[in-house]
């Protein structure tokens, strides 16, 4: 027995949606594969970021170190 005209009206618009609906699940699950690759880059820059601050605040901490005045103690004759 062969499907009416409307069953396979009906099966086709089924179809459809289905291709819809898996071509945006794969369209938004690259979306969000780009969001989470762009998080790891700002994370990893932020990190970089941290470690060169904290290398510069302990250069600068050297440099005070050498500029703070030596205490000379004088002999006494």
């Amino acid at each position: 027995m062969a499907d009416s005209p409307t069953q396979q009206i009906q099966e086709t618009a089924g179809n459809e949606t289905e291709n819809q609906d898996t071509s945006r699940n794969e369209i938004l699950e690259n979306m969000l594969k780009e969001v989470l690759e762009e998080q790891k880059n700002i994370k990893k820059s932020n990190t970089e970021i941290v470690d060169k601050l904290r290398s510069v605040e302990s250069e600068l901490q050297l440099i005070r170190d050498d500029l703070k005045p030596k205490t000379v103690i004088a002999a006494v004759p």
